[in-house]
């Protein structure tokens, strides 16, 4: 979700050209340079976990701020991402928050989908391993 970041080609829009072999090459080439200019530059500002997490929080703000819990399970994999992020970061507290809060989205769900199944027992995992941890450890 961070690396959403779209590179523009020359005028500025977000396609390149892809009708025959002609454009496609010449598209590659512009993204390759593309990606040197912009891309890399974007990268390099992420250092550390608190890093990543202060973008995701800033990009994700309006699927994070939905904290009711009888909001939809949209919101579900958005906060369960920023509560690794957090515990990547070694914010458990906060962590424990949003991990909580999506499990909850999650388990008002009537019909989850395969996927949000499987997010819900990463979710558990992640709780489960909070509850037992010592409070300075974060998982690898």
């Amino acid at each position: 979700m961070l690396l959403h970041q779209v590179l523009r080609n020359s005028a500025g829009a977000t396609g390149f050209g892809c009708s025959n072999r002609t454009q496609v090459s010449t598209s590659a080439q512009a993204v390759a340079q593309l990606y040197r200019q912009q891309a890399l530059p974007w990268f390099a500002r992420f250092t550390r976990w608190q890093d990543i997490t202060s973008e995701y929080a800033q990009r994700q703000n309006q699927w994070l701020s939905q904290t009711q819990p009888d909001q939809h399970d949209t919101f579900a994999a958005s906060q369960a991402l920023y509560g690794l992020l957090l515990l990547k970061a070694g914010q458990p507290d906060a962590a424990r928050h949003w991990l909580q809060q999506s499990r909850r989205l999650l388990l008002g769900s009537e019909k989850r989908k395969d996927w949000q199944e499987a997010l819900l027992q990463n979710i558990t995992l992640a709780l489960d391993w909070l509850n037992e941890a010592p409070a300075t450890d974060t998982p690898a």
